[in-house]
């Protein structure tokens, strides 16, 4: 705490009796706080208060020459250090007020001094007197170290006025300190800085924190250097902004290091940019080829072959699958590290996603002899939003490399629920298997990338290490968690967990079907698990189910039932048992008297159309793939235990229960746009097979053609083609500017370029689906069939049951748009269509004499040029017949095909024979209606 006591007070008052008062209110006390000097000469109170010995002074309220006021302002030019008291002889505001204006620290009004208010008045002026005193000492210090320092300094004021520079400042300068005060340093910063420079200085005053900043210097030298510049915002004590204190750096070696890390960044950038397309490009390059490999050799499989030939075919298509699923890891694996991989957010029921994932790998299963079983809680919630594509790539790679690992027993996918929030859903899907394992040394590799367990020379399995580091990066990237649970020689799990957002059905759930009450099952099956699995999927029907493994206590166990008068309804069994097979089991089962009228269902992981019809003839009532689907397993059961079936299902049954053939497929009238000719017989074959009409087409000005002369129900459109690629083929189509042209019609691409912003790319073009090359039997029908979907839901009607002017493609004249071309006729110009025919009639014949010089030449654009014209003109007619033959010449023209022209052009020639003949009878009518006009 201060010391106050003998403080030395100068009073200034010409009266005697003054100086008496104070100094008794001021003795009037136990401590003698204060020293009190009086001075009634003016003059000489001037040369005391000048020497400054006397930090308080008190001005009397008036003095025989001038007023207290006046002496006040004499007294503060002679030393502002010290604290002034003005003595008033009432309380007079505006007195007060101008006295502190004019420098004094207080006004006190003689009528209300006691010795209190004039203790605390001098102690608080002397705290300020020292304080001041002591900021004056501080910023003698503070400029001392700042001229010390090497480092240019500043201090602005809250208008941004220089108030301080040190001499290294100056000095980077080569200004003086006059020059800088005020505005004259703001020269310093760039012009194009100055802006963003205040902007960062008023937002660090806002946050109340310290500034780093950039800018261009101008310097001694006349030019610009980078400086760093570190600015901190001044408050004072009541808070108040009183401007701006900080120092400047040299950043030109920081600013070129930025500006090379810049050039660096863009330059990798652009490297993978290129890496990316390079992939892109030889991703496509390879799967074109690879299209007609898979493509030739599936259909190949197709036709009779011996055994020899059978397997070479079916090497072949392997290892091409095999190439194909390295190249998507290639490429997965590019699109994660470069960042380009997008998780999609769409609707999709889980079970469905995990079935079919399942069920398209059971054949693989079953060349192995693997036991491929499901476990999917009937409880679960199913329809989720999130990435089903990257879901299914998931769980195809975890069960790929259990059967791959695995030599004998089994694979189990099991689906349980672990948080079932209101709108939230956390799962885990695991794949156990009973392999080779994993041994300790080897679980910290499994989901680095080109890391396998067994990196020896002599090691069993291939494979690249690409596809569990995928996985793992795809569950990470959509949230979840991913691992592994094994031990070498006993099997493995690998299993991941997820939380996807939840989706209420949009429509009401089907009638469950009617099952008998008491209704019971039996299940035979050699797999423990399988057997399990089954028959909970029979308890979630509300079917009681037993189940055994072999024929043998297969049919023990049904006879004991029906002697024990609880039979048993319904036979469910594997093809293959330990002790038998399904041939064994339906001859007992029919010859036993005792079991008439029991349901069998067979289970088989063959798709053989052959077999599957031998075992209902031989008494099936169903046969189903393992692992069996919940939905289909719910149809087959309604179907042969519901107590009424539904109308669909009504005498569907044959005398053995065989199942009703499927209704045959609507026919498709399909346009197919490609340039490679063997993907064009690929996709036509598969499109044949499937029981549609294919057309082709080898570009998009092709297509757009053809699509103005016949009708089609989908087109199959390749994204890149030469003359008119896809994508822009698609936007005309879209803008519906093509005459004849149905804007609307379905759109599905073909490409080989298979990433997420491929398909975006073709979905921004306008079109509709998605078909990735190599083009697969299964894909194409897949496409196929959400089209038909589509189509039912809309009301939609197909080509093949709908007449068009443009089936046959030999339509001489169609009066529909050669009514439209009338209707552009007035009253202004009556001979407007018979000097247009005129026209016609006169330079075609020379049109198509061109087009023979030129084939005779073979001069390809020539031709093809001419058959554009031609083409062209008898399209504003309805020429459909002439119009097709101008499409299939400038068609064969560009793709260099000069020895099919020549019939062609003959064609073209008898067409233009007789629509000469159907024009000159327009004119005529046209000529007649003019006339009666």
């Amino acid at each position: 705490m201060p010391s106050w006591n003998n403080s030395p007070v100068l009073f200034v008052s010409e009266k005697t009796e003054d100086h008496r008062w104070l100094g008794a209110l001021l003795s009037d006390g136990e401590e003698n706080r204060w020293t009190l000097e009086c001075e009634a000469k003016l003059d000489s109170a001037l040369e005391v208060i000048a020497s400054g010995d006397h930090p308080l002074v008190i001005i009397g309220e008036k003095f025989r020459r001038e007023t207290g006021l006046d002496f006040l302002k004499e007294a503060r030019a002679k030393n502002s250090n010290a604290a002034f008291i003005l003595l008033a002889s009432v309380s007079d505001r505006e007195f007060e007020e101008e006295a502190l204006r004019c420098g004094a620290f207080d006004c006190l009004p003689r009528t209300e001094i006691t010795r209190l208010l004039l203790d605390r008045v001098l102690r608080a002026a002397l705290e300020k007197n020292r304080g001041a005193a002591e900021r004056n000492e501080s910023e003698d210090r503070f400029r001392d170290m700042a001229e010390a320092v090497a480092i240019p300094l500043y201090v602005v004021d809250e208008a941004g006025r220089g108030t301080f520079f040190n001499r290294a400042w100056l000095e980077l300068r080569g200004r003086s300190i006059a020059q800088e005060l005020g505005n004259g340093w703001l020269e310093a910063i760039h012009p194009a800085d100055r802006d963003q420079v205040a902007a960062l200085r008023a937002n660090a005053r806002h946050q109340r924190k310290t500034a780093e900043l950039e800018y261009r210097f101008l310097k001694q030298d006349g030019q610009f250097a980078w400086m760093a510049e570190t600015s901190c915002p001044r408050f004072d004590s009541a808070g108040e902004f009183r401007g701006y204190v900080g120092m400047l750096l040299d950043a030109t070696a920081q600013q070129r290091y930025a500006e090379n890390r810049d050039e660096a960044r863009d330059e990798t950038m652009a490297a993978s940019r290129l890496k990316s397309q390079f992939l892109a490009n030889v991703s496509h390059e390879i799967r074109t080829p690879m299209n007609g490999i898979i493509g030739m050799t599936g259909l190949l499989l197709d036709t009779p072959l011996n055994a020899e030939q059978r397997e070479l075919a079916q090497t072949v298509q392997k290892s091409a699958d095999a190439l194909l699923g390295i190249i998507n890891d290639i490429l997965d694996l590019s699109r994660i590290e470069s960042g380009r991989l997008q998780i999609e957010s769409v609707e999709f029921d889980l079970r469905s996603l995990v079935e079919d994932t399942v069920g398209l790998l059971s054949e693989r299963a079953q060349d192995k002899g693997l036991e491929l079983s499901l476990e999917f809680p009937d409880s679960l919630p199913t329809l989720l939003r999130g990435d089903p594509s990257r879901l299914r790539q998931v769980i195809t790679n975890f069960v790929s490399n259990s059967l791959k690992f695995t030599e004998q027993g089994e694979v189990l996918v099991r689906v349980t629920g672990q948080d079932d929030a209101e709108d939230m859903l956390g799962f885990r899907i695991a794949v156990s298997d009973t392999g080779i394992g994993v041994p300790a040394e080897a679980m910290s590799l499994l989901f680095q990338p080109f890391t396998q367990g067994d990196d020896s020379p002599t090691r069993r399995y291939g494979g690249t290490g690409l596809g569990l580091a995928i996985c793992r990066q795809l569950i990470e990237l959509m949230g979840g968690e991913i691992g592994v649970e094994s031990e070498a020689g006993k099997g493995s799990t690998f299993w991941f967990e997820l939380r996807l957002p939840k989706l209420v059905p949009s429509v009401a759930r089907v009638e469950e079907l009617a099952f008998p009450i008491g209704a019971s099952a039996l299940v035979v099956d050699e797999h423990k698990t399988g057997r399990r699995v089954l028959a909970g999927q029979l308890a979630q029907l509300g079917i009681s189910a037993d189940a055994v493994g072999t024929l043998t206590e297969a049919l023990s166990f049904l006879r004991e039932r029906r002697a024990a008068g609880k039979p048993i309804n319904l036979l469910i069994s594997d093809r293959r048992l330990p002790d038998g097979d399904a041939r064994t089991l339906m001859e007992q089962v029919r010859s036993d008297k005792t079991l008439r009228g029991l349901a069998v269902v067979l289970m088989t992981q063959t798709g053989n159309v052959a077999e599957i019809e031998d075992l209902k003839r031989r008494g099936a009532d169903a046969v189903v793939f393992k692992p069996i689907r919940q939905q289909h397993l719910r149809q087959v059961v309604g179907r042969l235990l519901s107590v009424e079936p539904p109308a669909s299902l009504k005498g569907s049954r044959s005398p053995h229960g065989a199942e009703k053939k499927s209704p045959a497929r609507i026919a498709y009238r399909v346009l197919v746009v490609e340039d490679n000719f063997v993907n064009q017989k690929v996709a036509q074959m598969h499109l044949e097979k499937l029981g549609h009409r294919a057309d082709l087409a080898e570009n998009g000005a092709q297509a757009l053609d053809m699509l103005a002369l016949q009708r089609y129900d989908v087109v199959f459109m390749d994204c890149q083609m030469p003359v008119l690629d896809g994508y822009e083929a698609t936007r005309r189509i879209r803008a519906g500017r093509v005459p004849n042209l149905d804007p609307l019609v379905p759109v599905i691409a073909l490409t080989a370029y298979a990433t997420q912003a491929d398909r975006q790319k073709c979905f921004g073009a306008g079109m509709d689906d998605f078909v990735a090359k190599p083009i697969r039997f299964e894909e194409l029908a897949s496409a196929l069939e959400r089209r038909l979907v589509k189509d039912a839901q809309s009301g939609v009607t197909l080509t093949s049951n709908s007449a068009t002017p443009f089936d046959t493609g030999e339509v001489v004249l169609d009066r529909a748009q050669f009514d439209h071309l009338c209707d552009l006729q007035d009253d202004d110009d009556p001979a407007f269509i018979r000097d247009l025919i005129d026209l016609f009639l006169a330079e075609t014949p020379r049109r198509i004499k061109e087009m023979h010089t030129a084939l005779s030449s073979a001069d390809i654009r020539a031709l093809a040029q001419v058959a554009h014209t031609v083409k062209g003109a008898a399209a504003n007619f309805g020429a459909r017949a002439m119009q097709t033959r101008c499409v299939q010449i400038e068609a064969l023209a560009r793709a260099g095909k000069l020895v099919e022209v020549e019939a062609v052009l003959s064609g073209l020639e008898q067409e233009h024979a007789r629509l000469v003949q159907a024009l000159e009878k327009q004119k005529q009518r046209v000529t007649v209606e003019n006339s009666r006009r």
